[in-house]
């Protein structure tokens, strides 16, 4: 009888084991039609005779505005970029979108009277961003009588920003408004860590080599086939994306960092005291990480809050913009692409909004 049992037990599991093989080899059939294994998607920086750029792997999200495997978009930034260049670009990063940062310094509007002025990163800047989808533009399209110059920097740091305010404030009399996009990831010497290497600052800095060149016999058989490459990049996402959450509230919490907050937060006060003594209303404007988990939980909200209560003890004008997503379970629709997560046109879009609704009053006053 327990033989019956057992070989019961054996045919069940062979039965099992084939169905399970069988529906794999199925799956990955239709993904081999579909597409090909999946691949590191790039993003890179280019230097221009007036300027620079980003160019991307693909465009999957339809923001960038040039193919260079085009000959007629080649031929318009042909200008900007040694023909050397093109060759690699064509083959790995296609999908490019070019900066006048010139016009953006200027504001888009430079012959408007007034005045108001973007600082921060490159968030503020608009990195990915045509410049009608950049913070700056939007703003000017809503206020018809003021120019928005743009002074965000790619990677600028909340002392590059205060150091940038305090020129304007000293040199440009006409400006009556200063609006600071701060990026949690702005505290002081963020880029300048001994601890660079391990620290991800942002999510579209994952370290997607983790599942390219995976370890383990498994592992390099996974990685042979549409299937298995999907599930190690899926888990690599995992853990990275684990880690760089920990990261950011280790940044705002952890005892070992508490120095370098304290340092950000006090020349966040100094920029407000040095505005308020040229007769400048200084606005700061919490912009959030475009990220929340599986189960739609945004993990950063312990930082927002920290925040608000630093702009609360030094009477600095605040305003958290997370609660213009608040409602949105995932928001990978207002990002860049999938490997950069800076805002979109559509996430700029929320956050004017609800910035004019927040401090239409300090606006109306500049008209």
């Amino acid at each position: 009888m327990k033989k019956i049992i057992k070989s019961e037990r054996l045919i069940n599991f062979s039965i099992f084991l084939i169905s399970l093989i069988g529906t794999l080899c199925v799956v990955e059939y239709v993904l081999s039609r579909m597409t090909g294994l999946t691949t590191v998607e790039k993003k890179v920086w280019v230097l221009t005779s007036r300027g620079w750029g980003n160019c991307y792997t693909s465009d999957n999200a339809h923001y960038l505005p040039l193919d260079l495997r085009n000959q007629k978009d080649w031929d318009t930034v042909k200008p900007l970029l040694p023909d050397t260049l093109r060759d690699q670009l064509v083959k790995e990063t296609p999908h490019c979108i070019f900066y006048d940062v010139d016009k953006r310094l200027k504001g888009f509007f430079p012959e408007r009277t007034k005045k108001a002025v973007i600082i921060g990163d490159s968030s503020a800047f608009g990195e990915g961003l045509k410049d009608e989808d950049t913070l700056a533009y939007l703003l000017s399209a809503k206020f018809k009588e003021i120019n928005f110059p743009n002074y965000g920097y790619p990677g600028a740091d909340i002392g590059y920003t205060y150091q940038t305010a305090l020129i304007l404030m000293q040199t440009d009399n006409r400006i009556k408004k200063i609006i600071y996009f701060y990026n949690l990831n702005d505290l002081l010497d963020q880029e300048n860590t001994p601890d660079l290497g391990k620290e991800v600052l942002d999510f579209h800095n994952l370290r997607w080599e983790n599942w390219k060149n995976p370890q383990g016999w498994i592992n390099v058989i996974l990685a042979k086939t549409r299937l298995g490459t999907m599930l190690l990049k899926t888990m690599a996402l995992r853990k990275e994306s684990d880690l760089t959450v920990k990261r950011y509230l280790d940044s705002y919490f952890s005892v070992a960092k508490r120095d370098r907050f304290v340092k950000s937060m006090i020349m966040l006060s100094l920029m407000n005291k040095a505005a308020i003594a040229h007769g400048i209303d200084l606005q700061v404007a919490i912009y959030p990480l475009l990220y929340k988990d599986s189960l739609g939980r945004y993990p950063f909200v312990p930082i927002h809050n920290l925040l608000k209560e630093v702009c609360l003890q030094y009477s600095i004008s605040c305003i958290d913009l997370y609660p213009a997503f608040a409602d949105t379970f995932s928001l990978k629709d207002f990002t860049i692409s999938s490997i950069d997560y800076h805002p979109n046109g559509l996430a700029n879009r929320k956050v004017v909004d609800y910035l004019i609704q927040k401090d239409r009053l300090k606006f109306e006053e500049l008209k």
